[in-house]
């Protein structure tokens, strides 16, 4: 239950930074034109 609880939690961390590293991709993006 707990290493359940914790892959979760590591899914969450590792979707939290892709969607952080998409933003600022975007951003730079927009800003270079």
């Amino acid at each position: 239950m707990r290493s359940t609880l914790f892959a979760l939690s590591l899914y969450d961390i590792l979707h939290t930074i892709y969607y952080a590293l998409y933003t600022i991709f975007i951003s730079f993006l927009s800003l270079s034109q």
